[in-house]
């Protein structure tokens, strides 16, 4: 089904963002100088792809999922 694609899609796209993470190492030190794990950005992930822009719809997939970009 349609929705079955797009989340497909979205989930590839978000393993090869942690998968380029992971290339630089599992752990990463934050503004405050914490160590965290790769999985803390996981929700910062999600929002930057459901708001970036598609090159080929032009739109992003919040628009298209929902008709509405989260805030």
């Amino acid at each position: 089904s349609p929705c079955d694609s797009l989340a497909e899609t979205m989930i590839q796209n978000l393993e090869d963002i942690v998968r380029r993470l992971c290339a630089y190492g599992l752990e990463f030190k934050d503004c405050d100088g914490f160590t965290n794990s790769w999985c803390t950005l996981l929700p910062e992930l999600e929002l930057a792809y459901k708001t970036s822009v598609n090159a080929s719809t032009n739109q992003t997939p919040a628009i298209l999922e929902k008709g509405l970009n989260p805030k």
